[in-house]
């Protein structure tokens, strides 16, 4: 080799380790390995170096090559690796939240931090749990996903993340304001709704075992509250239940497993301030108010949408202190079973809506057959007449038995009373009228009130 060759040898590989060198500039790397051709003293080399010089600077630029698609790659790999930290230092926070025990407005927080715009947060039934930001366009917002393998998705303005645990979605984030979700993003919405499951996960747990003690609570008022009383009303004062205030005790029945029935009402009544446990397969409420009818109405239908079922409630009260709740108690379930005798199943109300009537019969099988047996005449004839003995009946009681004050119930004139009682009279027989038939057709009428139009048909 002579030296003019070896010279441009070392041009050729001076250049290719320029081009190696981190703080060499792009844009001349070709020239650079070609020059050494371009010099006039290579023309006077013989035929065999030239060529061998010429593979040698296409061997370089081939380096370059190489070169180059590894700096590409560099490129792409420090882009993946800067997004997998982002997405890992996202969810280093949302599980810091979780374990810190933060709530559900502060990991709302945090994913709008990350990911901007603005984020609400719901449980399985839809029902807002935190908002973070103003959601802006989202007037009707789509339903929670029900399908546990179900993905992230954009539905209408909004991106919905399941938050799923094993084969039950427990909620759902809605993420608005961000037309585009793609890549590190998608991923660290989809870690929020991980975090956001684990963290109603929690909260289920803790409500289970808080309704757990509290049903525990009222099994032991229920059995025995007279029973280490100081230890009971601060086991209650613990849980919030200031056991000296008015509360009502509702029984409600339904058919449904007994621990569907009992986590309903435990639910339930935690929301409401009071306790609730399944008792004797019915769910029994000590709840705080006045209104027993009103409770045991809100109750039944808060129970019936629960569990998808009709939902009969009794209620009694308003009582005050532990010694009170067994006697009401007792009552509510006697409401209860009047209710069911009654032929209205799938109603709610108190005893003393109920009244004396009710309660008398709570332990009979069919009053709908005892007031067809002592009505039934009178029923059938205003039923086929178009007349109005029976309500003349109840204006006659409930003027004590006075013609001339049923006249004024009735709007009519009191001979008009008087013809009404006789064909009674010839309906019924004419001792209807002695002490003993007598309240029988007085019962006979109250319990009309009571049960449903179609049952004495």
């Amino acid at each position: 080799m002579t030296e003019i060759t070896g010279e441009l040898y070392r041009r050729v590989i001076a250049a290719l380790c320029e081009i190696c060198s981190p703080d060499h500039a792009p844009g001349t790397d070709h020239r650079e390995l070609s020059a050494p051709l371009q010099d006039p003293r290579a023309g006077e080399l013989p035929a065999g170096e030239l060529g061998g010089l010429a593979a040698a600077v296409r061997d370089a630029e081939r380096v370059q090559s190489w070169l180059h698609g590894l700096t590409g790659l560099n490129v792409i790999l420090r882009a993946r690796l800067a997004a997998v930290e982002r997405a890992a230092a996202a969810h280093d926070r949302f599980a810091g939240l979780v374990l810190d025990g933060a709530g559900l407005t502060e990991l709302a927080q945090a994913v709008v931090d990350v990911l901007g715009g603005a984020l609400l947060v719901r449980d399985s039934d839809g029902v807002p749990l935190a908002v973070v930001g103003d959601l802006v366009g989202l007037d009707e917002l789509p339903a929670v996903a029900t399908d546990p393998a179900a993905r992230t998705e954009r539905l209408g303005r909004a991106w919905r993340a399941p938050a799923t645990a094993g084969d039950e979605v427990l909620g759902d984030l809605l993420l608005a304001g961000r037309a585009e979700l793609a890549g590190t993003d998608l991923h660290i919405l989809e870690r929020a709704a991980v975090a956001t499951a684990l963290l109603l996960l929690l909260r289920r747990t803790t409500a289970v075992a808080e309704e757990r003690v509290r049903g525990e609570l009222l099994t032991d008022l229920l059995a025995d509250p007279e029973r280490d009383l100081l230890a009971v009303q601060d086991r209650a004062r613990r849980l919030g239940v200031i056991l000296d205030n008015a509360h009502c005790v509702v029984v409600l029945e339904t058919d449904v497993p007994r621990q569907r029935l009992g986590q309903a009402a435990a639910h339930h009544a935690r929301l409401l301030g009071g306790l609730g446990v399944q008792h004797h397969g019915r769910a029994v409420l000590l709840l705080p108010g006045r209104d027993a009818g009103t409770l045991a109405r809100r109750s039944a239908k808060a129970l019936a949408t629960t569990l998808q079922r009709r939902v009969t409630a009794g209620a009694a009260g308003p009582v005050r202190g532990p010694s009170g709740i067994p006697a009401a108690h007792g009552e509510a379930e006697r409401c209860l079973r009047g209710l069911v005798a009654l032929g209205r199943v799938g109603e709610a109300a108190s005893a003393h809506e109920l009244g004396f009537v009710g309660l008398l019969l709570a332990d009979r099988a069919d009053p709908a057959t005892f007031v067809r047996a002592t009505l039934g005449a009178v029923l059938d004839y205003d039923a086929s007449r178009g007349t109005e003995l029976v309500r003349t009946l109840r204006a006659y009681f409930a003027s004590g038995r006075s013609p001339g004050r049923a006249k004024d119930v009735l709007n009519v004139h009191v001979n008009t009373v008087v013809q009404r009682l006789e064909r009674i009279t010839g309906l019924l027989g004419p001792d209807w009228q002695q002490p003993d038939r007598l309240l029988q057709v007085e019962l006979a009428c109250r319990l009309l009130d009571l049960l449903p139009p179609t049952a004495t048909r």
